[in-house]
């Protein structure tokens, strides 16, 4: 799955969320991060990385509830 990041107006999204709401409807394959859980989900995946390099591993949910505070 290819990955494309857009900015754009209000007015120009919504018009594309529609279109995406659409093809989701239809079956397609398609997942939206907005920039708040792009970011979130990169501090998880940095933390995890550091705390791999130190010898411990933690369970996603137990990260990702972390972040979510």
């Amino acid at each position: 799955m290819q990955t494309l990041l857009l900015r754009a107006d209000e007015k120009v999204l919504e018009k594309i969320v529609a279109v995406i709401n659409q093809f989701s409807k239809e079956g397609n394959n398609i997942e939206i991060l907005n920039s708040d859980i792009f970011e979130k989900e990169k501090a998880m995946i940095n933390r995890a990385l550091e705390e791999e390099k130190k010898g411990n591993t933690f369970e996603h949910n137990d990260v990702w509830n972390e972040l979510l505070k």
